[in-house]
């Protein structure tokens, strides 16, 4: 296949979209809200109760939601936030998308990634990200990709990710 080359500019709200679907924040929602309603029910049975030790537990309850809450917002709030900043001087990036890897090119150098580096592909309804973990992905937003090379990204990015025997998941 002729290699795709992307001019890829990628913005506050790639970032927060890429970091939300390599997280699972409704989990931590709902942990903070359990912990949060044990918390406040064995303070107030304490308080009735007069009894030290069950409001302690519901002090312990709450502080493991405020652990919870922070966090999602370290997640989906401020990693995302950081790491764009981060990279505000090089967003500008060419990425070649070739049957051998994903060459990319900075003002700043050149690296060259082959298909069997990466973990897996995960596609959201922006973006593909290329996950080396998931913590450590490239992220490939859909806009930057020509309208017409479209089908042919998708198709290169599945296909050899799969052929190294790894995932590609997403919608479609």
């Amino acid at each position: 296949m002729e290699p795709i080359s992307v001019t890829v500019d990628r913005t506050l709200a790639d970032y927060v979209e890429a970091y939300s679907a390599t997280t699972n924040p409704l989990l931590r929602v709902v942990l903070g809200t359990i912990f949060t309603g044990l918390g406040a029910a064995f303070i107030a049975y304490a308080s009735q109760q007069r009894d030290i030790v069950l409001a302690v537990a519901g002090g312990l309850e709450i502080a493991g939601a405020v652990a919870a809450f922070g966090a999602l917002y370290i997640l989906l709030w401020a990693t995302p936030r950081k790491m764009y900043a981060a990279h505000k001087a090089h967003t500008f990036q060419t990425y070649d998308l070739t049957d051998d890897g994903i060459s990319i090119s900075t003002d700043f150098g050149h690296s060259f990634t082959r298909w069997s580096g990466f973990a897996k592909i995960r596609e959201t309804s922006h973006l593909w990200l290329l996950l080396f973990s998931n913590s450590f992905f490239y992220i490939l937003p859909k806009r930057c990709v020509p309208v017409e090379r479209l089908p042919d990204a998708k198709e290169l990015l599945t296909s050899r990710v799969r052929a190294e025997g790894r995932k590609a998941t997403g919608p479609g």
